[in-house]
């Protein structure tokens, strides 16, 4: 199953075999989303909104878990990295923010873009992510020990 985030302030988890309505919530308090991404369990997902909240969700309750962390401006994109510890976002503000989504918190702030970043994507293998922008470039970050504050193993 994946989550849905209708601009409408509405959830959805659809099947991804035949794209069928699993569960639908309305939330309030929402302005509009703009970006979504499954865990890699599948029992959770990330939002992001235009007023640069980045919030994750429990996909079989519908209910918001929390925040992970704002920016400044409208977050076009959201990613899990492939173990789900850690989320990526980036958005109008120019940057492309690593949370860690256990403790909520910011650790690290990814690269200098001159225009919005439009999207991000992990490697597999967690240890690198791209990210796209408005400028036409595309990007690649390697994480190493000491990048986004995690040590490898």
């Amino acid at each position: 199953m994946v989550g849905v985030a209708p601009t409408d302030s509405t959830l959805e988890v659809r099947s991804v075999e035949d794209w069928s309505l699993v569960r639908r919530a309305k939330v309030s308090g929402v302005a509009s989303f703009v970006s979504v991404g499954a865990s890699p369990d599948g029992k959770s997902f990330v939002t992001g909104d235009d007023q640069g909240r980045v919030e994750l969700w429990n996909a079989e309750s519908l209910e918001d878990s929390g925040t992970i962390g704002r920016h400044s401006a409208r977050v076009k994109c959201v990613a899990f990295s492939p173990d789900g510890s850690t989320v990526a976002s980036c958005g109008d503000d120019q940057t492309i923010a690593i949370w860690d989504v256990q403790s909520r918190k910011q650790v690290a702030t990814v690269g200098t873009h001159a225009a919005p970043v439009l999207a991000i994507a992990f490697s597999p293998d967690g240890h690198r992510l791209v990210a796209g922008g408005h400028d036409n470039s595309v990007r690649v970050y390697t994480r190493h020990r000491s990048l986004w504050g995690l040590d490898l193993e």
